[in-house]
């Protein structure tokens, strides 16, 4: 059965999810929740410059999640 932390942190986790989906801009972090990845491989995007990405005043790097959303829809694959 499943312990009372575990239900927290679901919750916690699902409450999160729900944030991040109102959001317009998010972090890294919170981009590497939307996308499902590390947050190392969203900072190897951004070095490659393979995400669109905005780093005002040269410091913390910034999010547009509709970008985003169009990035991940990029490069569609025809299926047969």
């Amino acid at each position: 059965m499943e312990s009372i932390q575990e239900q927290l942190k679901r919750i916690e986790n699902l409450l999160k999810s729900q944030t991040l989906l109102k959001k317009e801009i998010l972090t890294v972090k919170e981009a590497s929740i939307y996308l499902g990845q590390s947050t190392s491989s969203i900072y190897k995007l951004t070095g490659k410059n393979e995400i669109p990405f905005y780093v005002p005043n040269g410091k913390m790097i910034y999010f547009k999640k509709k970008e985003l959303d169009e990035w991940l829809l990029k490069n569609r694959v025809c299926s047969l």
